[in-house]
């Protein structure tokens, strides 16, 4: 999912779309830093292999970049440009796509371009026409992508098969909403989990000392030969009364606020909302409709918030879960690189901390090497006490009163 002018800040940008990605997604974002306004986002499942991707900076138009990891690897940019008119728009443009073409084989432009693309007499569209024919590329966008007519947002590609492409007004914005397809072979990662656990019951115990008790005893001069022999006896016996069993477990991430009944019960009233709509294709229908989808859009945060503060009210003095609750609302999810999870990495890792180690050895070793060795002398003689005096009454009773309660 492409987003443009999300009015985002830096300072927030993280924790919102965290709140407003579905479950089991992930998102790379682009603020705004001068003023007001602007930004863009991607939307991404988390089994998808992405990573955000810059070729410099062009003061008429922001971009975010993101490649794609497959076979081939695919560079997805969306672009946001603003309304006002920009004579550099179409040379940093240019740039971009220069770089882009050179760099990648397959890719997608999709955004907001502000430009009517669709007006035959428009200069700043004839540029854009004669800059995508040169790089061979094709546009995808054919009709009216704003309320008040026009095309406005492209969808820019070059060796990807795009299909299904449908402009809706989902009655959100003053822009409509593209839908496509992309046929790609995209790398994912697997996110089930194992989970390896015993069976143990009151009977394991029993079962456990019998068995051990019929094996034949050991005998062995060495010590290490004796303890491997043993916990190889035990641990065969355990395999045997309590086998390990394996379960895979899903990793993905839970929404249950999701499926409350407000939440459930406001959908149905937006869909009914949508299909009258659709049918009549009144003006009051559709107003229906967009108080409707305002009203849905609300509830979600709602019945999350009172999930959330259900989880906090019942475990105040559960610092770990309430910590974890934290970390789960203010930050994104972090995901381990898949070039880290390999074992050149890990050899490198160990080999970095060796030679940390060895250096520190030498310098520990030169610097006993400088230093004078100093005499030791042997301890003096202990004084021992061989025999006590007993006390009276008077003697404990004062020093009960000088000890401190």
């Amino acid at each position: 999912m492409f987003l443009n002018e999300t009015w985002l800040e830096d300072s927030c940008s993280a924790t919102i779309l965290n709140e407003t990605a579905p479950p089991n997604f992930t998102f790379m974002s682009v603020c705004r830093a001068v003023k007001r306004g602007g930004g863009l986002a991607a939307l991404f499942k988390d089994i998808y292999q992405c990573k955000q991707i810059s070729f410099g900076n062009y003061p008429s138009f922001e971009y975010l970049g993101t490649v794609l990891k497959g076979a081939p690897r695919i560079l997805l940019i969306i672009i946001y440009r603003p309304p006002k008119y920009s004579p550099a728009f179409a040379e940093d443009f240019t740039e971009l796509l220069s770089t882009v073409t050179s760099e990648f084989d397959c890719f997608a432009i999709a955004g907001d371009f502000n430009i009517h693309i669709d007006n035959e007499e428009n200069n700043m569209a004839k540029e854009i026409k004669t800059v995508l024919k040169t790089f061979d590329l094709t546009q995808h966008v054919h009709g009216p992508t704003h309320n008040h007519g026009h095309t406005l947002d492209l969808l820019i590609s070059k060796g990807l098969n795009i299909s299904s492409i449908v402009i809706k007004d989902v009655a959100l914005s003053d822009n409509f909403c593209i839908f496509f397809d992309i046929l790609i072979s995209p790398a994912t990662e697997a996110r089930s989990v194992s989970v390896k656990k015993r069976c143990l019951n009151e009977n394991t115990s029993v079962l456990f000392m019998k068995a051990i008790s019929l094996t034949p005893s050991i005998s062995a001069d060495s010590v290490d030969f004796l303890l491997d022999s043993f916990n190889s006896k035990a641990k065969n016996i355990i395999d045997y009364i309590a086998p390990v069993k394996v379960r895979k477990k899903s990793g993905r991430q839970k929404a249950p606020w999701r499926n409350s009944t407000a939440v459930q019960h406001m959908k149905r009233q937006c869909r009914k909302a949508e299909r009258m709509w659709r049918k009549t294709k009144l003006v009051v229908h559709y107003n229906i409709y967009k108080d409707s989808l305002h009203a849905f859009n609300m509830e979600p945060g709602k019945a999350r918030q009172t999930f959330f503060s259900n989880i906090i009210n019942s475990n105040l003095n559960n610092t770990r879960t309430l910590f974890a609750t934290v970390e789960r609302l203010t930050n994104p999810p972090s995901q381990i690189p898949s070039e880290m999870l390999s074992n050149s990495k890990c050899s490198e890792f160990a080999s970095f901390f060796s030679e940390k180690i060895n250096n520190i050895r030498k310098v520990i070793s030169t610097s006993l090497s400088c230093t004078e060795v100093r005499q030791i002398r042997p301890p003096e003689k202990v004084v021992t006490m061989s025999d006590f005096k007993e006390i009276d009454g008077k003697i404990l009773e004062e020093t009960v009163q000088h000890l401190k309660t």
